[in-house]
């Protein structure tokens, strides 16, 4: 069943000046949250800002069968190496034991 998505997002970000206790700079950091203030981080709130995001439309069920897919790949490629190591390390014993 494919889940419907919105056409596009409003989301306001928070722009800040952060310093934690074992930097000796502040860095800018943008958050999706009222960044925290507490005994690890100093925050400056610089500025917030409202934006629109437009969300593209995608077949999200096709893109979970790729990602599905892929993985199948990696675990056959994955599979077949470590058969190939085991049947090389059998082959050895076996020439050492003749």
């Amino acid at each position: 069943m494919q889940t419907a998505l919105p056409t596009s997002i409003n989301k306001k970000l928070f722009i800040a000046a952060q310093k934690y206790t074992w930097e000796n700079e502040f860095s800018i950091r943008v958050m999706d949250y009222d960044p925290p203030d507490n005994e690890n981080v100093t925050t400056v709130l610089l500025t917030t800002l409202d934006i629109s995001i437009d969300i593209p439309s995608v077949n999200l069920t096709q893109c979970e069968i790729d990602g599905l897919e892929k993985m199948k790949s990696r675990i056959v490629t994955d599979s077949q190496m470590r058969i190939k190591e085991i049947e090389e390390k059998i082959q050895s014993l076996r020439c050492i034991e003749h």
